[in-house]
């Protein structure tokens, strides 16, 4: 016996489930109710209604790639923590926009290597719907990370006996190499910011001095930061995300408890630290308000108690960057490989360059470690030119810097 599921509006779900066919007729029949609360709780009724029309024999029939998705995505994680939300929004759009209209009611076990391999060719040429683009070769790849690891969790609890994706024919990654700004250009931003928005100026110096993540640079609070030690440190536990339908959530670092680090920083970013600590204090006092340790640094009330949105941070920096013409190019996913690139300059070893950036793997550091710069590759070009131009064989060439 099957069943469906299709939501008619927001909360508003049809569940339809194929009963057995007249005995006379053969007409089949069809059983409909709708119900109304989430996603999870729709595929819970749904499960309900067709063990019920259906009696025991239900519980023998097959497994659709819906359901096997329903059951892995809410399921915790193979290190036993639950699973996070902005990764479960992602991985619901990536799922129900370009898999479940091709296989999605189709029995797991007769899911074939072949038919994902099939569904991959045609996402890259072909959109699901005429108001989509066909997909990138990274966005078709993360399609396969996603069918590979639930069908392989279907594998290990006996929902299925099959990992197609294992055999499928996939694109290969996408090796791109993360892009390090220039030191003049970082320094332009900066000055700009430090005169015309001095929060944004203290939020971009934390990311651009301990290549802190967006999320974790509006997730900071007053208790991650020691500023009255001898050497004064940020520890990076937190991060602070806004998921659409879930609505804002606090999520650990993106490497996980092993993420957490505790990194010293300067002097000046130290006392603009404090001058800010203070002004919020004033503001609080002001305000009627008990300053709290667990404040946000970045505000979007004024105080502390709600901090800035993601998508708040990055507005403040692209509208600085159109006063800056130098800094056109800097946004703050690039601060991080400027972080491990200025690390580099200043002949730290690849395991430093871990620390700071948290990466799991000294790999991943690798190309944020390795970052090409503007400046060093006109060096090299231009080097590499004259060695092979004729004219200047006896000229004495002096190589690039490192």
């Amino acid at each position: 016996m099957r069943g469906s599921k299709r939501e008619r509006a927001p909360g508003v779900w049809t569940l339809r489930v194929d009963g057995a066919p007249d005995p006379i007729t053969r007409e089949r029949k069809q059983i409909n109710t709708t119900y109304h609360g989430t996603k999870k709780g729709a595929a819970e009724a749904l499960a309900r209604l067709v063990y019920e029309c259906g009696g025991k024999e239900s519980k023998r029939q097959f497994t659709t790639t819906n359901d096997l998705f329903e059951l892995w995505i809410n399921a915790p994680t193979r290190g036993g923590r639950a699973r996070a939300e902005s990764a479960k929004y992602a991985d619901t759009r990536r799922y129900w926009n370009h898999v479940a209209p091709r296989i999605g009611e189709k029995d797991v076990r007769s899911i074939s290597s072949e038919e994902l391999t099939d569904l991959y060719d045609d996402l890259a040429k072909h959109p699901q719907h005429k108001s989509q683009k066909p997909l990138s070769r990274a966005s078709v790849l993360n399609i396969h990370r996603l069918l590979s690891s639930m069908f392989e969790w279907g594998l290990r609890r006996g929902k299925t006996d099959q990992n197609p994706a294992r055999k499928a024919d996939v694109p290969s990654p996408v090796s791109g190499m993360p892009w390090a700004p220039e030191r003049p250009a970082v320094l332009a931003l900066l000055t700009y910011l430090q005169t015309n928005d001095y929060e944004t100026w203290i939020a971009v110096r934390i990311g651009a001095t301990v290549g802190a993540r967006r999320s974790e640079i509006v997730g900071l609070r007053w208790r991650h930061l020691d500023l009255e030690t001898e050497l004064p440190t940020i520890h990076i536990e937190e991060g602070f995300n806004f998921v659409p339908g879930v609505g804002a959530i606090t999520t650990n670092t993106k490497t996980g408890p092993e993420g957490n680090v505790r990194i010293p920083i300067d002097k000046e970013l130290t006392k603009a630290l404090r001058e800010l600590r203070t002004t919020t204090q004033q503001n609080a006092e002001a305000a009627g308000a008990t300053f709290s340790d667990d404040w946000y640094l970045f505000a979007a009330d004024g105080l502390g108690q709600r901090p800035w949105h993601p998508d708040t941070f990055s507005h403040r920096v692209s509208r600085a960057r159109e006063n800056v013409p130098e800094a056109s190019n800097v946004t703050l996913k690039s601060l991080r490989a400027f972080a491990a690139s200025e690390i580099r300059s200043s002949g730290a070893d690849i395991t430093t360059a871990q620390a700071l950036l948290r990466h799991k793997s000294p790999l991943t550091t690798m190309k944020y470690y390795l970052a090409p710069r503007e400046e060093r590759l006109r060096e090299a070009a231009e080097y590499l030119g004259n060695s092979l131009m004729i004219s200047e064989l006896d000229d004495a060439h002096v190589p690039p810097s490192t």
